[in-house]
């Protein structure tokens, strides 16, 4: 009985490092893609977000120069199509900051997906990242 329990101990343990080792293998080849360098075709491309649940959403321009982004428009509308200020958004600073910084994140990474999302402004960041990624469709 003693042999048939430390069989089956040892069969299990088994399964558990032959699995452990099956996942790793997949976990490096996922890490591969990551290092792929994206190249757009030169010109100017525009893009939005969709409208959040205040009616506003989040417009770009995108400028591609020898393949990479080298400057970018950003701004926010409000539901009634004003451009939005730190005065008709309720004094919130934090998301006027993030409209000023964002373009130059994308600018440094070159991916939208690769822009830290910014604390406080969350939905401003990713109004951007969603309008940068319509522009840089058109772009591939």
């Amino acid at each position: 009985m003693k042999k048939v329990l430390a069989l089956t101990l040892v069969a299990v343990m088994a399964l558990f490092v032959l699995a452990a080792c099956s996942s790793n293998e997949g976990t490096q080849s996922s890490g591969d893609t990551s290092s792929e360098t994206i190249t757009y075709k030169d010109g100017t491309y525009k893009g939005q977000s969709s409208k959040n649940e205040h009616g506003q959403y989040g417009d770009i321009e995108i400028t591609i120069k020898d393949g990479k982004i080298t400057d970018v428009k950003y701004k926010e509308i409000m539901e009634d199509g004003s451009e939005k200020t730190l005065e008709n958004d309720n004094n919130y600073k934090e998301a006027i900051d993030a409209i000023k910084a964002l373009p130059q994140k994308l600018i440094e990474v070159q991916d939208p997906d690769k822009v830290d999302t910014i604390s406080k402004a969350t939905g401003t960041t990713d109004m951007f990242k969603e309008a940068a990624k319509n522009a840089l469709e058109q772009a591939k």
